[in-house]
């Protein structure tokens, strides 16, 4: 299962594609759905992991003598958005 914010995106976009590539109003009415759930969940994903990301900032900003390592969470693809920057 892909479970970053990437691959979130990219299932939003494959539902506009949906959409628009929709041939009878059934195909429209069942990707618009689909739509709405893809999109309802992936709000729930993004505020979770915004109170992660901000758990995350607040020990690094405000407990820094408790330190020792930060793990970012996963689903933000920090590496792999870092191993994109140096293979351009």
């Amino acid at each position: 299962m892909k479970n970053k914010l990437t691959d979130l995106n990219d299932y939003l976009f494959e539902v506009i594609e949906k959409i628009q590539g929709a041939e009878t109003e059934e195909e429209r009415h069942t990707a618009i759905a689909e739509g709405r759930v893809i999109a309802s969940i992936g709000t729930a994903i993004i505020n979770n992991d915004n109170v992660q990301l901000k758990a995350v900032q607040f020990r690094v900003t405000e407990m820094p003598s408790r330190l020792t390592t930060v793990k970012v969470p996963d689903i933000l693809a920090i590496e792999e958005i870092e191993r994109k920057k140096e293979e351009q």
